[in-house]
């Protein structure tokens, strides 16, 4: 039970589903007032992405199904480095956001995204599966 004012994370957890097709997904949020500070996504097009506070990093990434999953994103402020894991095995390093710090005081919800913050939720991007070992 720390604040989330973080320079640097690994974001890890269990995933397990059956949604194929197209439709965007959110696995985790990380919302304070009204800025996104973190997100996880499955986009539309099938890509697996994050987004700190504003435009995100897209990896290819095997598509995840009903076996549970270990799924893991790595970032770190000095430099950049970001990367998703899967099942152990690390996806090529991008550099992304070098120099931001995630803000604390927000509320992180799993599985689905806010429209507004604290406010209502889009059925239509709501993750349907099993998350667990959800860790930071």
């Amino acid at each position: 039970m720390k604040p989330l004012e973080l320079k640097a994370f690994t974001l890890c957890m269990k995933v397990a589903t059956e949604l194929k097709g197209k439709r965007e997904v959110v696995l985790f949020a990380y919302p304070t007032g009204h800025t996104d500070q973190l997100n996880v996504w499955r986009e539309l097009n099938g890509r697996y992405s994050f987004y700190l506070s504003g435009m995100g990093v897209l990896f290819d990434i095997p598509q995840l199904n009903t076996f549970k999953t270990q799924l893991c994103i790595t970032w770190e402020s000095t430099t950049g480095l970001s990367a998703f894991w899967v099942g152990g095995k690390r996806t090529v390093r991008k550099v992304y956001r070098p120099g931001h710090t995630i803000q604390p005081n927000g509320t992180i919800i799993l599985g689905q995204y806010l429209d507004h913050y604290l406010g209502r939720f889009n059925d239509a991007q709501s993750f349907v599966g099993e998350i667990s070992d959800v860790s930071m």
